[in-house]
């Protein structure tokens, strides 16, 4: 069965963005403009204040700080490279008492090359140096330097590569990705294509064997019937079922939410599995299990428990105010 998914490594999508989260030391408060990235589509501006609405104000002040105290900062760019865009950069500290300059690095790209052979590289599976996105002018201790520095090497495993959130949208020639219509069965080969966006790994890298495929593959959460996502321990995929038309689309609201909100979920899991790992004796709101005490006492309304990013294959929130109130082809957010 494995052997005859269509391949994905050359394939390139209507729409790619990619997020790349790498974990870093803080060694000054940047002279960037506080909050998180404010990414604009037509009126609506995704400042501190729209995205604190969907988490509670704990969760909100971890994410955004509060008055007189920024937690993060965001910076614009416009650089490219190699079929990559870089948007900007954010910084999101994440101290804890052991480890007062710990911090996470945010780099926004849209990619207009084949996706795949990114997330393999960031991956570490392509051996060739000259191969590696994050190089040239796209090096982090390059676009950070004397404001962060990059993580030692003998960090924990979670910190041991970058952690990419992958979003894709097919054009009409993509198959294996796309509904037969409006409402109708999805073909198998497009969870396979989310698996891989989401492991970083061809079936030459991580053959899924055909009788544990549906226990691999049973955390996808179908977003609507537009695009599905996947949380695996090192990467997050969202995936579209339809094809894309272009400007105006409803996926230019999905890869917004990709970069905004569900990004904010997932650097909330990892600031908690950070503190977990850096104090065992902390509170039970950061446990040795930090995805389900985000979902229990950070997210609003949630019905199933969420996954940090350090987690295993599980899938994001269905918080009615996160997930499960994304624009669909019709609506473009909570009624």
């Amino acid at each position: 069965m494995t052997a005859s998914v269509p391949p994905l490594d050359d394939v390139t999508g209507a729409r790619q963005e990619l997020t790349v989260v790498l974990p870093v030391r803080l060694l000054r408060v940047p002279e960037w403009s506080e909050g998180p990235f404010p990414f604009e589509m037509g009126n609506r501006r995704t400042d501190a204040r729209i995205r604190s609405t969907y988490f509670t104000p704990a969760s909100a002040r971890a994410l955004y700080g509060a008055p007189g105290r920024p937690c993060r900062w965001h910076l614009p760019l416009d650089v490219k490279h190699d079929g990559m865009r870089l948007l900007g950069m954010e910084l999101l500290r994440a101290a804890t008492a052991r480890k007062p300059q710990h911090a996470l690095a945010v780099l926004h790209f849209t990619v207009e090359r084949p996706l795949l052979p990114v997330v393999r590289a960031l991956a570490g599976r392509l051996p060739r140096e000259a191969d590696a996105p994050l190089s040239g002018p796209f090096d982090p201790a390059r676009l950070l330097d004397g404001v962060a520095a990059l993580r030692a090497a003998d960090a924990p495993s979670f910190d041991a590569r970058p952690y990419t959130i992958a979003f894709l949208s097919p054009a009409g020639q993509h198959a294996p990705a796309l509904r037969a219509s409006l409402e109708g069965e999805l073909p198998a080969t497009a969870d396979r294509w989310l698996w891989q966006l989401a492991s970083r790994s061809t079936p030459e890298d991580f053959p899924l064997p055909p009788e544990t495929a549906g226990e691999q593959l049973k955390d996808t959460v179908r977003i609507s019937a537009d695009w599905s996502a996947l949380v695996l321990r090192q990467g997050t995929a969202f995936l579209g079922h339809r094809t894309d038309t272009g400007e105006g689309d409803f996926f230019t609201y999905g890869a917004l939410h990709s970069r905004t909100v569900y990004l904010d979920a997932l650097l909330l899991g990892a600031c908690n599995a950070i503190t977990s790992t850096s104090s065992p004796t902390s509170s039970p709101r950061y446990s040795s299990r930090p995805g389900r005490h985000v979902a229990s006492r950070h997210w609003r309304g949630t019905s199933r428990p969420s996954a940090a990013p350090t987690g295993g294959s599980t899938s994001l929130p269905t918080a009615r105010r996160t997930i499960c109130c994304s624009p669909s082809r019709t609506s473009t957010g909570c009624p």
